[in-house]
């Protein structure tokens, strides 16, 4: 797969390098295409841009708080401008059909069709990504189990399509010039990446984190199993927001746990209080 990083530096530079830094722990580093490390002295920019757009399967255009009113210094908007190169990248990557993803960094959204120019108004009919300082490992994870599954299926349309079908050159009736039919070729369809509704953002929920649970089981249960639960259950949230996806499932796992066992030893304890009880009576009674 080849990943093409769309950015303006003086806007997303700094969180352009850190995601090129994290999908390379998933994909090759010639699979991916970013123009301060690619591109080498004296080519031309768009050349090379061009060339690059020519081997991409899917684009992403990091969007900061700046990439939609980036000023010249005339004061025009540099997506006015048509040799603006930010434009120029996405535009072509629509034009072609390659999938296009927006990455929304530092808390951007995404432009509503009336700000952006025509060529650039097919941007906001592709789902969004919101990569957040906060929990950029999980965002970063999430957005590339997107890429891979993308990959997948075009894999997938290609290997369904049918072979090229070819017919034999007709022989003329009367031969004056040689001829021949050309052959018709049924040509590969492109995989056709559907859009959801303008400005959807891919969303995530914490897990659950039992603090309720455990609290209640620590006063009517178990003590000390309750206690337990209730230190895991403090732990899943801040997890959470640090980023560390897999932590939090793991601190919720275990006030699940111990919550449950501290319920489960309670109604125990409870239960055998009771019989004993009622034995007691019962021997009581029959004096």
């Amino acid at each position: 797969m080849n990943i093409f990083i769309s950015y303006r530096r003086h806007d997303t530079a700094g969180e352009a390098g850190r995601l090129v830094d994290s999908l390379k722990q998933h994909f090759r580093e010639d699979e991916i295409f970013i123009d301060i490390d690619t591109i080498q002295p004296g080519l031309d920019f768009s050349e090379v841009i061009e060339s690059s757009l020519n081997t991409c399967d899917v684009l992403l255009a990091v969007i900061g708080p700046e990439w939609l009113n980036s000023a010249l210094p005339n004061g025009n908007r540099r997506l006015d401008n048509p040799d603006d190169f930010i434009r120029m990248e996405i535009a072509e990557a629509l034009r072609r059909k390659i999938r296009v993803i927006p990455v929304l960094v530092d808390g951007a959204s995404l432009p509503e069709s009336t700000q952006l120019p025509d060529d650039l108004k097919g941007l906001v009919r592709r789902q969004a990504y919101e990569v957040s300082n906060k929990r950029w490992k999980f965002d970063v994870d999430e957005l590339v189990k997107s890429l891979k599954k993308g990959a997948s299926s075009s894999k997938t349309l290609q290997d369904n399509t049918p072979d090229p079908i070819t017919y034999p050159a007709v022989e003329p009736l009367y031969i004056t010039e040689p001829t021949a039919v050309q052959s018709p070729v049924f040509t590969q369809a492109q995989p056709n990446y559907s859009s959801p509704q303008p400005g959807n953002v891919l969303a995530s929920k914490p897990p659950k984190n039992w603090l309720i649970e455990s609290i209640l089981a620590t006063l009517f249960c178990c003590l000390p199993f309750g206690i337990a639960g209730i230190v895991n259950a403090a732990k899943v949230n801040d997890l959470y927001k640090s980023g560390d996806y897999a932590g939090a499932q793991n601190a919720s796992h275990n006030a699940a746990k111990w919550t449950r066992i501290s319920f489960f030893i309670g109604l125990s304890v409870y239960i055998l209080w009771i019989i004993y009880y009622a034995l007691v009576l019962g021997g009581a009674g029959e004096y």
